[in-house]
């Protein structure tokens, strides 16, 4: 029986539910990583529905010394360690129980964590009897599909159990369309001051810069790695000025550019580098409150120096891969930025394990690494209130 209250992680409030909720189906997940499981329920942009998500799987491997090593996890966080004698205390998740995303999640696009598929902002917050109750509202108009983000080299028992509910859909009275004047938008406004209000463009400026240790990642980091670095700057513009608490799509004009050093395992002095470097086609913007937020997505056009992760038959995020970037900024102590890279893998794709998405890090601010989000508020562009055929 789902809770009367839902738990909306997007910020960590509790909300009374409207209604009862109904369930729609039960799906499980396998351990091992497979054909992503599907919903047959196809998920509408903007409504409300709640995943209970329950079940631990247990993954272990033995090293070339013998010694058998393992953990135990239930969809979001490492809690024990099956052999904590054979590794060391910062690594042991009995000692630190730490995110790591075994639950993957996609409504399109490519598989992510489960947060940032539902957008949700933030974390999921560890509860110790590995059951989760998530309210989301749909971020876009799809099925949800599930997979487990573990290697296929590992040997894995278990596998996760999820509900979906939603409540039933209300129909909606059609209302007659009026007929207005078509061209642009300020034509189309009902008075003077909306025409000039409509006709006008606007641009929000952000900055994003990023180096240190990510908290959450796929792949772990390889041996050698020292830090990353994400340095993304640039404006998203709009057709009209967007609205508080709203996504608005926008156009992107952005340099994005994110850099991984490992220390050689040759020489201790010599230090390499990875660099990615992404075009943004499209972007999200929202604010309101203390938070704003950018969603940009696009195509990966260079990868040179050290690839961080590779697939199980050695491919890795190349040109002409999808990139994006998910940046939060929390105004005005920016203790709680947060910002999200993913990369995919075409070439992963065509692979038995069917891996979507390769190379994926998730930043926080903390000791071990440095983080600073500014995103601008919606700004009007000089000049930009004029329409052809209309007077603002």
């Amino acid at each position: 029986m789902i809770a009367s209250v839902l738990l909306a992680m997007a910020c960590g409030e509790v909300h009374q539910a409207a209604a009862a909720p109904r369930l729609l189906e039960t799906l499980t997940v396998p351990a091992a990583p497979s054909t992503p499981v599907t919903t047959k329920t196809t998920l509408k942009q903007g409504r409300q529905y709640t995943l209970e998500v329950r079940g631990i799987v247990t993954s272990s491997t033995t090293r070339p010394d013998g010694v058998t090593i393992g953990e135990r996890e239930d969809a979001f966080y490492c809690f024990e360690e099956l052999n904590e004698a054979a590794v060391s205390p910062t690594s042991s998740c009995t000692k630190n129980i730490r995110y790591l995303g075994a639950l993957r999640a996609r409504i399109g696009g490519f598989n992510d964590f489960v947060e940032t598929a539902l957008g949700i902002q933030g974390r999921i917050p560890y509860q110790p009897s590995h059951a989760y109750v998530v309210g989301f509202r749909a971020p876009r108009t799809g099925a949800l599909s599930f997979v487990s983000s573990k290697l296929i080299t590992l040997s894995l028992q278990g596998s996760f159990q999820l509900k979906l509910y939603g409540s039933a859909a209300k129909k909606k009275k059609r209302k007659k369309k009026k007929k207005r004047i078509t061209g642009c938008p300020a034509a189309r406004a009902s008075g003077p001051q909306a025409r000039a209000a409509s006709a006008c463009h606007w641009e929000v400026s952000f900055h994003v810069e990023q180096k240190g240790v990510p908290a959450a990642s796929t792949p772990a980091p390889g041996t050698g790695f020292v830090e990353t670095e994400t340095n993304a700057v640039g404006k998203i513009f709009f057709n009209a000025k967007p609205k508080p608490g709203r996504y608005a799509a926008g156009r992107p004009a952005a340099v994005i550019v994110h850099t991984e050093t490992y220390q050689s395992a040759f020489n201790p002095f010599s230090f390499l580098e990875g660099e990615v470097r992404t075009t943004p086609l499209s972007a999200r913007y929202r604010y309101g409150g203390r938070e704003a937020e950018v969603r940009i997505a696009g195509v990966v056009t260079s990868v040179t120096g050290v690839v961080y992760g590779k697939s199980g038959q050695g491919h890795s995020t190349a040109a002409g891969d999808r990139g994006s970037l998910a940046a939060t900024v929390d105004f005005p102590f920016h203790r709680d930025d947060f910002l999200d890279v993913r990369y995919g893998c075409s070439a992963c794709e065509k692979e038995p394990s069917g891996i979507f998405g390769l190379h994926l890090h998730r930043f926080d601010v903390g000791p071990n690494n440095k983080l600073r989000v500014t995103i601008g508020p919606p700004r009007q562009l000089a000049g930009s209130c004029r329409c052809r055929g209309t007077t603002p």
